[in-house]
């Protein structure tokens, strides 16, 4: 069983990587053209199979949770079967305004 503090570093870490300014869309940062979307965005950050992207920002998202993930899991030493779950929900928070006003 993996410990806790291993669990608590591999997320910090790939949610450190996944909202860096290198996960880009057309050279933008990726996470400003989630901002308008009414939409939440659920992954499944143990999916076997990476996610085909179409070119939209959501699917582009979906494609880099799941490969972010996957490389902080085994910098760590995970092996897949010591993580059962992991989820990501991407949710723009109730109140909160558009930024492009």
């Amino acid at each position: 069983m993996a410990s806790r503090r291993v669990i608590k570093a591999v997320l910090g870490n790939f949610l450190g990587t996944y909202i860096s300014r290198y996960s880009d869309f057309d050279g933008y940062w990726l996470f400003g053209f989630l901002v308008e979307s009414p939409d939440d965005i659920r992954v499944d950050v143990l999916q076997e199979n990476h996610v085909t992207c179409s070119g939209s920002p959501s699917d582009l998202a979906t494609t880099l949770a799941v490969a972010k993930f996957d490389d902080q899991r085994r910098k760590a030493g995970l092996a897949p079967s010591q993580v059962r779950s992991a989820w990501l929900t991407i949710r723009r928070m109730p109140g909160t305004g558009s930024v492009l006003g």
